[in-house]
């Protein structure tokens, strides 16, 4: 298990993870203010992932519920 930055708006439904020093937070600040209509409402925050290579960091990825998966 890692820890990343993870920048997500459910509002939006796009997310981008980060690594996890200041740095990495910063960057995430930085695509946010850059990206307003793509994350708005959205909040940085330190998360566990248990598969790390699943979203590259820095690249911004589609979030999924569960109704997505099973359609």
């Amino acid at each position: 298990m890692r820890y990343r930055y993870r920048m997500q708006s459910l509002k939006t439904g796009w997310g981008m993870e980060g690594e996890p020093t200041p740095e990495g937070k910063t960057e995430l600040e930085k695509v946010r203010k850059q990206h307003p209509a793509q994350y708005k409402f959205s909040r940085i925050y330190l998360a566990k992932q248990m598969i790390p290579f699943h979203h590259d960091v820095y690249r911004p990825f589609r979030l999924t519920s569960i109704k997505d998966i099973l359609q």
